[in-house]
């Protein structure tokens, strides 16, 4: 600090000294001690970030394909996994006259490999044992560093990993203040053993503040090992529940675990044609825990058969699944499933699920009350006008009112608390394209009190500037008034020939209105 510094400091007075002094500052000038970089510079911008407002396994699936030498290894695998164990599906005819010889030159250029690693030692193990000698330990016939190669390294884990990592992005950008059970808020760390721990530390080291790391056995009750029911919005369980007894029952205790809407996402192999998998787990007591349930040869169960047992559970079934793009090489999946109650089914399909007691319904049992909606001018948004009145009439137990457009909106136009307004009005024309007086004063009115309304733009995202300038228009409104509920959905332009679907509306409509309520 560079300048002229004048302080004065008055005498004591008959009551002591004063308590303060006066200083003066003139012609001062700062420096920074240090100079100014890039290190130092506050973020204080930020740029909007659009992802899946739901789950999509197309969007997990990421641009790759199994190469050759993942075919050609594969195939190595599997021929000597057969020679091991006999024929099996994906056998070809020349294979069925294999000798050890032809099988170790087949594998030899993927003899680095763990996949043919794993099969040459658990054959020469089980060859040892059918001869009768007692080398297999009983808990662990398989070396442990050769599991941890195989799980960390084997075809079909790196691809599986990214669509479990892309699925939980997904979720977690929509959620960033969920819980995790394994953009988050916390994160539970789980394995049936604590072994594994010390090494999950040190790999997570840089997120430690926000995660926890505790023993889970799925097949048992997860409140009786010490976790709060209800607590999570997302269980992540890679390669864990087929090798529990029963599926049902290992799903019911991860519902337990979940809040109502939680979201579970597995990354599972769902076929048992490959020879190596039953070859190499088949040495392991986790691969026979579902024999009592009718998976006697393989605990690995089909899409469809998840699907089933997740509706039994509290689920709501296979929402969405990774392609099986990798056929060739393995059949490792991820798949999503919603915690479900009465209410969050209403919320999936607001036009066909049972009504729940939770939601503030009429004596009719219907959702919505008094229904406004703007829009109609033109033929094709007339149209859509009618089928909404068609769709959503069972739904209203007050009145449908439906106005062309914003001017048609009358002077005391002011909806009650409980109404609910659906201005379709900008896909006619855009609201703030050559916007008059008299249409801004009909906009101020529709913003005035407290409601809910629903606004439909076409073209936001693609920069459409009038679609953009409702929004910021709205956003402010929010702001202003008390109590006003506002929700923006944007009509992609080039999609659906320019048609509107009345039932996404009608259905985007019910879902909100219950929202803002709760």
């Amino acid at each position: 600090m560079v300048g002229d510094v004048d302080i004065f400091a008055a005498p004591s007075g008959e009551d002591g000294p004063v308590e303060h002094a006066a200083i003066q500052v003139q012609g001062v000038r700062t420096v920074p001690l240090a100079g100014a970089t890039a290190a130092d510079d506050d973020m204080i911008f930020a740029r909007m970030r659009w992802a899946n407002g739901i789950p999509g396994g197309d969007a997990m699936d990421f641009d790759a394909e199994t190469t050759p030498l993942e075919r050609d290894l594969v195939e190595a695998a599997e021929r000597a996994a057969i020679f091991y164990r006999c024929k099996y599906k994906h056998a070809r005819k020349e294979w069925a006259d294999d000798t050890l010889d032809d099988v170790l030159t087949a594998t030899e250029p993927f003899k680095n490999y763990i996949e043919v690693r794993i099969i040459h030692k658990v054959g020469e193990i089980m060859s040892r044992v059918f001869d009768g000698e007692d080398v297999v330990p009983e808990e662990q016939p398989i070396p442990s560093e050769l599991l941890a190669e195989y799980y960390a390294d084997a075809v079909g884990v790196h691809p599986s990993g990214q669509w479990l990592g892309r699925g939980v992005k997904q979720l977690a950008h929509r959620y960033p203040n969920m819980n995790i059970l394994e953009g988050f808020s916390s994160y539970t760390y789980t394995d049936i053993s604590a072994d594994f721990f010390e090494e999950a530390t040190s790999i997570f080291a840089p997120y430690k503040k926000r995660m926890t790391f505790k023993t889970l056995d799925a097949a048992r009750d997860s409140v009786s090992q010490g976790y709060t029911p209800r607590l999570y919005g997302l269980v992540v369980m890679s390669a864990v529940i087929h090798a529990t007894p029963r599926l049902e029952q290992t799903l019911r205790n991860l519902r337990r675990l979940l809040r109502p809407g939680g979201f579970l996402i597995i990354n599972e192999s769902t076929s048992s044609a490959w020879a190596r998998d039953g070859f190499v787990f088949g040495t392991m007591p986790g691969w026979w825990s579902g024999a009592e349930e009718g998976r006697a040869l393989s605990p690995l169960v089909p899409p469809e058969h998840w699907d089933e047992v997740l509706r039994n559970s509290g689920f709501s079934g296979v929402d969405t699944i990774t392609p099986d793009t990798f056929q060739e090489a393995h059949s490792n999946v991820v798949f999503v499933s919603q915690a479900v109650d009465d209410t969050v089914s209403f919320l999936r399909e607001p036009l066909s699920a049972p009504l729940p007691a939770t939601v503030y319904a009429g004596g009719d049992g219907a959702s919505l009350e008094d229904l406004v909606i703007i829009g109609g001018s033109t033929l094709r948004m007339g149209r859509v006008v009618s089928d909404l009145k068609r769709v959503l009439g069972a739904h209203v137990s007050g009145s449908i009112t439906a106005f062309k457009s914003l001017l048609d909106l009358p002077v005391d136009f002011n909806p009650s608390p409980d109404a609910c307004v659906l201005d379709m009005s900008g896909l006619d024309v855009p609201v703030f394209k050559d916007l008059i007086a008299a249409g801004f004063d009909a906009l101020k009115r529709l913003v005035a009190v407290e409601h809910t309304l629903l606004w439909v733009t076409r073209g936001k995202l693609a920069g459409d500037p009038a679609a953009s300038m409702s929004v910021g228009f709205l956003r402010t409104a929010t702001h202003e008034v008390p109590g006003l509920r506002v929700q923006c959905v944007d009509l992609d332009p080039g999609s659906g020939n320019g048609q509107v679907d009345a039932s996404v509306l009608a259905e985007t409509l019910q879902r909100f209105w219950h929202l803002a309520r709760i």
